[in-house]
């Protein structure tokens, strides 16, 4: 008999491959970094160690490497992904020194079931929650505590979704960020955007006040961290104010510095004769002023600062007041608000300067009132920026994207909101107002309404941008469903009823409702050599958009969104309800596909594309109101 140890090489993959289950005990579990390694875990494996502490404690259990998947990355080159074990997860792994039993590693993990407890680590081989003193259980309102990983199990945990904190609440989701939704207003050299940047912090502000839903602590929390970010964006604004104001009152007491010489020099002349004495004497008064200007230029170094601090509390109230008030922050509410707060603004410089202004009373204007200065120094800087006085053209500015919607489109160009707050805030200033009282905002019939839209109405579609004008089209809807409040869809296409003109480049296209619970619809445009949008094509349909008018779609035409190549005459095309497409090919490659037969769609079709020798073709259908031909067209003329 051949001796055994003839056989074995003690080396892996030439012996015995000993495999093993086990589990990961509670804290100390896990090693990195300096500390060992790579990733290694303690684990308890069936069969090798003792099932109670007492024998053998859980911090003198073996440490297992972990074999991570090809997907995962080495690390190498930046790729990697962070393993995700955590205590009480039973593992499956191998021993790298076979029947010795000393160097476990880990290959994988058993998924948990809802079945599975979730209570606190009472022993060894024992299920027990994943949550540690590090890892802690999600904070209310963001994902439900659930340690269970079962595919199309309705007990399952949920994943989040790119909805906004609303929606995702109305169909029972988790969002996946609290900022999707949130409005960006971009910098602009075509206007000042101080004034929609204040619109749509408040904007976003009402958004994540329905996600809380009464929770007291969290809305003074918001209510807080909003009235900071308002006064970091009016910090600037301020300033703005402040050196306009400046350059204004240095011009004034300049002049007023020139006309008391002239004054007192002409008096004292008048009676001494003397143009010496009548000189020193119109020097002294200018000097007499040089204390009080001193002062007032000490009082504007430090008057963004003092503004800032008095409008702490001003802030917070009107924040409180909406949140007791405004459901949607519309148009003319964002004027209340902020004509509301530029009042704040010029009434905080006026108490300000006051005193130092008084001072100077002597070489000043009869009847001049900084806050008319300070209104009119707010009026000159809303105007166009610096851009244009090096010769640019202004017709450039219409294709810029001034706003966007995080996880969301490129929003249509947000209109100057200059002018309609400084006319609010003039007409709060002449009704001696001072805070705006937004219940006032609560009556539908009034001239402005704070509350729910009362009709959502359907998605609207805006297309703005590529330096053209007069391109429109509507939502087609589909996968109509119906829900307590009313019926919603996804837009599974876009249906041009204008191509435009002027276009120099595709330009961006807008979907949103009335109501802002729709989400996920994006669409592109596309442009013929005359500047005339052709085409819209989706991307993605997107979800939960209110439904007002419905009707039939089907596929009127396709966009050939990448050639390929390889592909010859008799290759076809058909996609999932069973339209089939007429190819045309030319060297290889894809020039256009056109429907054969019509099928009514209720979404947004697949098209594939059959061929022995093509490759890299991608179609997108264009959806529309079929164009009936032949008999079918004469049997629906005769019912109709």
């Amino acid at each position: 008999m051949i001796d055994e140890s003839l056989l074995k090489s003690n080396f892996i993959g030439r012996d015995g491959f000993r495999w093993w289950i086990g589990q990961i005990p509670p804290a100390p579990y896990h090693r990195q970094g300096a500390e060992g390694w790579g990733n290694r875990y303690r684990v308890r494996i069936m069969g090798y160690h003792p099932f109670y502490e007492s024998e053998l404690a859980n911090d003198e259990l073996p440490w297992a490497q972990v074999m991570i998947p090809t997907t995962a990355g080495s690390g190498a080159a930046n790729q990697s992904t962070d393993v995700a074990l955590q205590p009480s997860d039973t593992v499956f792994g191998f021993f790298l020194d076979g029947d010795n039993a000393q160097l476990p590693v880990i290959m994988g993990t058993f998924g948990r079931t809802s079945d599975v407890t979730s209570k606190d680590y009472k022993g060894p081989f024992q299920p027990f929650t994943g949550y540690t003193d590090k890892i802690q259980k999600p904070a209310k309102g963001t994902l439900v505590p659930n340690e269970s990983n079962e595919t199309g199990n309705a007990k399952s945990q949920t994943s989040p979704v790119a909805r906004t904190g609303k929606t995702a609440t109305q169909t029972g989701d988790v969002t996946l960020s609290d900022s999707i939704g949130d409005e960006i207003i971009l910098s602009n050299p075509c206007k000042d955007t101080s004034i929609d940047k204040v619109t749509a912090r408040i904007n976003n502000f009402l958004k994540k006040l329905e996600k809380l839903q009464g929770n007291i602590s969290k809305i003074r929390k918001l209510i807080k961290k909003t009235a900071s970010n308002l006064l970091k964006d009016l910090n600037a604004k301020i300033g703005e104010i402040t050196k306009t104001i400046t350059e204004k009152l240095t011009k004034l007491l300049q002049k007023g510095l020139e006309v008391l010489y002239k004054g007192v020099f002409a008096n004292i002349l008048a009676v001494s004769g003397n143009p010496v004495a009548a000189h020193l004497g119109g020097v002294a008064a200018q000097t007499a002023m040089v204390q009080p200007v001193k002062l007032f230029q000490q009082a504007l170094k430090c008057l963004v600062g003092k503004v800032i601090d008095s409008l702490k509390g001003v802030l917070e109230n009107m924040l409180t007041s909406v949140t007791d008030n405004i459901t949607k922050f519309t148009s003319c509410v964002a004027d209340q608000f902020v004509g509301a707060v530029l009042n704040k603004i010029v009434g905080a410089i006026e108490t300000i300067l006051d005193g130092p202004l008084g001072a100077l009373s002597k070489i000043l204007s009869v009847g001049f009132s900084i806050g008319n200065l300070v209104r009119g120094a707010i009026d000159a800087i809303k105007g166009i920026g610096s851009l244009f006085q090096c010769g640019q053209s202004k017709d450039k500015c219409k294709s810029l994207v001034t706003k966007i919607t995080i996880g969301g489109n490129p929003a249509a160009p947000v209109k100057d909101a200059f002018d309609s707050v400084l006319g609010t805030m003039n007409d709060l200033k002449a009704a001696g107002k001072d805070l705006v009282d937004f219940s006032d905002f609560k009556d539908p019939l009034g001239t402005c309404f704070g509350g729910p839209p009362t009709n959502c109405g359907g998605p609207k579609i805006t297309i703005f941008g590529g330096n053209g004008s007069g391109a429109t089209a509507k939502a087609l809807m589909g996968t109509v469903v119906q829900t307590a409040t009313g019926s919603v869809g996804s837009v599974i296409g876009v249906q041009l009823t204008s191509g435009g003109s002027g276009y120099e480049f595709p330009p961006f296209v807008s979907i949103e409702d009335n109501c802002g619970q729709g989400y996920g619809a994006i669409a592109r445009a596309i442009i013929d050599e005359n500047g005339e949008v052709t085409s819209v094509y989706m991307i993605s349909e997107g979800e939960n958009y209110p439904v007002e008018d419905f009707d039939e779609y089907g596929v009127v035409d396709t966009i050939v969104d990448d050639p390929g190549t390889g592909y010859s005459d008799g290759d076809r095309a058909v996609d999932n309800l069973g339209t089939e497409y007429q190819l045309s090919i030319d060297k290889g490659g894809i020039v256009s596909a056109k429907p054969i037969n019509i099928n009514i769609t209720p979404d947004l079709p697949l098209i594939r594309i059959i061929s022995d020798t093509g490759t890299g073709g991608i179609l997108r259908p264009v959806l529309g109101t079929p164009e009936y031909q032949g008999e079918i067209k004469q049997v629906i003329d005769c019912i109709s």
